[in-house]
């Protein structure tokens, strides 16, 4: 089951499967998708910054280890308004109709107070948007005119900063302090701690992603 397979898994197992003969290079395209790649080379959510952000609730997250940060607003409308404005942009609503994928595809994070349905799951999963679902469950409520409130009663309003951390599946008030990826840090030769561990895996990994890119490179896909 490919999208259940973190990005190192996904992007490790997928190219020893090329290497050993056994998938084509279309199909490699097709198994590693854009979330798998953006688990490997997305900023980062500093630690220390959980410190400092206040939880607002949990939820269910689509994708695994996926964190951003984005300014978040409660109508399509609204939302491109502010992303033509060039900020990062978090579509929140109740419930997501079919008709909602053209402004998803826009979107930097999605939030819905209910479970999501499939072509929510599918449009974040294949354009690797971070996602954070079913918050009606935590006792949170989307009110006109006012904004998300959450059990304790405090508020977002239109247009404040949230962060999304699919990994701890939660949704914090303000704006989180990222930095780069540990493998883009190490692929580029920076001072990355590692254990001895971690030192044999990212070597692997980073092995993978490059051949991963030169096999992709040039290709024609649809």
């Amino acid at each position: 089951n490919e999208t259940g397979m973190a990005g190192r898994a996904a992007v490790m197992s997928v190219m020893d499967l090329h290497k050993s003969g056994a998938i084509s290079r279309k199909r490699v395209t097709e198994l590693i998708r854009p979330y798998h790649i953006r688990q490997l080379t997305s900023d980062t959510i500093d630690q220390e910054a959980y410190n400092v952000l206040n939880s607002f609730c949990s939820g269910v997250a689509v994708l695994p280890r996926s964190a951003v940060s984005a300014r978040v607003y409660f109508t399509g409308d609204a939302a491109l308004r502010a992303k033509r404005q060039g900020e990062k942009i978090c579509l929140c609503k109740k419930t997501f109709l079919p008709t909602d994928t053209v402004v998803m595809r826009e979107m930097d994070a999605i939030i819905s107070l209910t479970s999501a349905a499939i072509h929510v799951i599918t449009i974040c999963q294949s354009l690797g948007i971070p996602a954070l679902l079913s918050l009606e469950k935590n006792g949170v409520s989307l009110e006109p005119g006012v904004g998300l409130v959450n059990s304790s009663g405090r508020v977002i309003k239109e247009g404040d900063w949230i962060t999304i951390s699919s990994r701890r599946r939660a949704l914090y008030e303000g704006k989180g302090k990222f930095k780069p990826a540990r493998l883009l840090r190490y692929m580029k030769g920076e001072p990355v701690p590692l254990d001895e561990e971690e030192k044999k895996t990212f070597a692997a990994i980073a092995y993978d992603f490059r051949y991963y890119q030169q096999l992709i490179r040039g290709l024609k896909v649809e």
